[in-house]
């Protein structure tokens, strides 16, 4: 083969190459940017502060008083059913509750998330506690679900958990699942769950369950209503022994 016709050859691919390497590129870019995962957020007094803001300044004044609260922790998927898990006035919610706990508000991909969050907020207050846990997960009797790389399966356990566990107050604090079926079926995830934080009611749905039919009437205990034309007979496991 003639040296020149070669070499005009190996540019030829080269460029086609790099061509096709620089769109690929492109394409994994725009994907990422189109993924949007919202910052966690804290709210204090119905002031909304996104969480590593909030650790960043302890020493001030306002913050370190509002340490001393309790904490409510509500998490729901990434993914796009997940936007929408908490759609019926969710901010006015967050702010009743704000007015008595501080809440921590966050999309999360998999309880690692949380588990993270969790001890960024640990480290700035030896007394910090947990009152309740809100999940606002994808769920099954066997599966709690928070994207397709993060799911939790029965008898599986998880950190998160006993973490929170060790912040928060038998027979007062409550586990709220908002996921479908997770406590439905002869050995549910909703059990399972409640083994790893025993004294801790963990309250969840035989049936399938939409965030909007489900309201939050009493803080302190969690207490919550049904649409009666919604009902998903929620129901509550308590282990009692470690």
């Amino acid at each position: 083969m003639n040296r020149k016709y070669f070499y005009i050859i190996i540019l030829t691919l080269f460029l086609s190459f790099t061509s096709e390497g620089f769109t690929q590129s492109n394409f994994f870019q725009e994907q990422e940017e189109d993924v949007h995962v919202p910052l966690p957020r804290v709210f204090i007094e119905s002031q909304s502060i996104p969480l590593f803001d909030f650790a960043a300044q302890p020493a001030h004044s306002r913050i370190a008083q509002t340490l001393k609260r309790e904490w409510i922790f509500i998490f729901y998927p990434t993914d796009e059913g997940g936007k929408h898990a908490f759609t019926d006035e969710p901010i006015e919610l967050i702010q009743t509750m704000s007015s008595k706990f501080n809440v921590l508000y966050s999309a999360i991909s998999d309880l690692d998330d949380a588990l993270s969050y969790l001890q960024t907020l640990r480290n700035l207050s030896p007394n910090f506690k947990i009152r309740h846990v809100i999940l606002g997960a994808h769920g099954n009797p066997n599966t709690l679900s928070f994207s397709q790389l993060g799911e939790l399966h029965s008898h599986e356990n998880h950190p998160f958990f006993k973490a929170a566990h060790s912040l928060m107050t038998p027979f007062l604090s409550h586990v709220l699942l908002l996921s479908c079926q997770t406590g439905g079926g002869a050995d549910p995830i909703a059990y399972s769950i409640a083994q790893q934080m025993p004294g801790i009611e963990i309250r969840a749905p035989q049936l399938d369950v939409n965030s909007g039919s489900v309201f939050i009437t009493e803080l302190d205990d969690l207490e919550i209503s049904q649409d009666p034309e919604e009902d998903a007979g929620f129901v509550t496991y308590l282990f009692l022994n470690p």
